[in-house]
This record gives structure tokens, C-alpha cells and sequence, in this order.
């Protein structure tokens, strides 16, 4: 098995004081197999409303330092 050395993702800053898991992923996505893939139902509620637009915008390169 391999280190975990890197990780090449992009971030994407939420203005919001708390972030509640039903707003990550909507409880009633997880009565659906694994095997679908969670990943299109993240954060499925706001993307809807308009108010995480950062979330559907194309990625920009940018340089992290960590």
C-alpha cells in the first residue's frame, strides 16, 4: 500500500457560520445504493436554490500552500 503523500482537489470556500450534514448530502439520497455514487447528490439542495453557484463553476487552477 502507498503513502498518502498528495492531494490535487479543488476547494471551494463556503460563506456560511454552520454546516448542517443534511446540507452536504440529503438523507434521502442515502436510501440509494452505494454503487450509484454519492458524489452527484452533494450538496444537492443548495445547488438547486442558486446559492452555492462556486459549487457548478468549472475549476480554476490555483497554487495551494499548505
Amino acid at each position: 500500500m502507498q503513502p498518502f503523500t498528495t492531494l490535487q482537489a479543488v476547494a471551494v470556500p463556503l460563506d456560511v457560520a454552520n454546516i448542517d450534514t443534511d446540507q452536504i448530502l440529503p438523507a434521502r439520497f442515502l436510501k440509494k445504493p452505494r454503487s450509484a455514487g454519492y458524489g452527484n447528490f452533494l450538496f444537492h439542495d443548495e445547488r438547486r436554490r442558486g446559492e452555492a453557484a462556486a459549487l457548478d463553476a468549472p475549476p480554476t487552477p490555483a497554487p495551494a500552500s499548505w
